[in-house]
């Protein structure tokens, strides 16, 4: 074993750093790479699992095309290792210093994140993530941690992680996925980001990741409970934006079911909002 994340590259530039990340558009993130050692980024990749893996959950609706896993206990050794790291109270401070939002905590259970691949054609919407945690109310969701993991990728691929501005109007910001390339940004009602042109690689190469998020412990979430909600960009047609809004009305359903009877296998709503797209849309990307 040895160590994946060195602070040490990072604390000599932390006020810097800070700065950047309060004073960015068109909400507070920061790109940091190359964020972990060389030889643990290699060994993600190397080790990452292939799309006809069975570790994959198939997220495939209207709004979301992509493979995603949080089963930790069938991850690499390496990606297992990696998460232990960034999730270690040494890190989480690091990082809650970085963000300026103190008190930071990590979610063992991984919910929504872990190990994420988006194969050719394949994407996210627009969106802004879910506020507190589907399993635990007092968690507030905070900071996203987006980790690539893809070598020598092509412009023509596609694949940018998009942030767009509050209204929607314009995207403001654009990162390629490339190989050990951090993007940390704070989570709200509309930090909206996704990757929601389809992905433009060869057959067998995805779009590899792993997502970690942070929360902080509130005491009541009152009215801010919400799930994932996506938008559609300003060139959507009336039909692409009718299509995404029938597939939202079944997440904000199941998530509500989610929260409320504890459903910890999102196979269920994966058939689900498969079987709405399939019936409306054939399948196919909204235009």
């Amino acid at each position: 074993m040895f160590q994946t994340f060195d602070k040490n590259n990072w604390v000599p530039k932390s006020s810097e750093l800070v700065r950047q990340y309060r004073e960015a558009q068109p909400f507070p993130h920061i790109r940091l790479a190359p964020f972990l050692v060389s030889e643990a980024a290699e060994k993600l990749v190397a080790e990452f699992p292939r799309t006809d893996d069975p570790i994959w959950k198939h997220y495939n609706h209207v709004n979301c095309h992509k493979l995603a896993t949080n089963d930790l206990e069938r991850f690499p050794q390496t990606a297992a290792q990696v998460i232990k790291e960034l999730s270690s109270p040494e890190f989480v401070s690091w990082l809650s210093e970085l963000v300026d939002i103190p008190d930071l905590v990590p979610d063992p259970t991984l919910e929504g994140a872990g190990l994420h691949q988006i194969s050719s054609g394949g994407y996210l919407n627009i969106h802004a993530d879910f506020t507190y945690h589907h399993h635990d109310s007092r968690l507030r969701r905070r900071v996203n941690l987006l980790l690539y993991l893809n070598k020598e990728w092509e412009d023509d691929w596609g694949g940018e992680l998009e942030l767009w501005d509050a209204d929607m109007k314009n995207c403001v910001a654009k990162y390629a996925p490339a190989i050990n390339q951090a993007i940390i940004f704070s989570t709200s009602e509309n930090s909206w980001h996704g990757h929601p042109r389809p992905l433009n690689s060869p057959i067998d190469i995805g779009r590899k990741s792993i997502a970690l998020y942070y929360y902080t412990k509130e005491t009541d979430p009152g009215d801010q409970m919400r799930a994932t909600q996506f938008q559609a960009l300003p060139s959507d047609t009336m039909g692409a934006r009718f299509m995404m809004w029938l597939d939202q009305k079944a997440l904000n359903i199941y998530t509500r079911v989610k929260q409320t009877f504890g459903v910890q296998n999102d196979n269920h709503v994966t058939k689900v909002l498969g079987s709405i797209s399939k019936l409306i849309s054939g399948r196919s990307k909204p235009k």
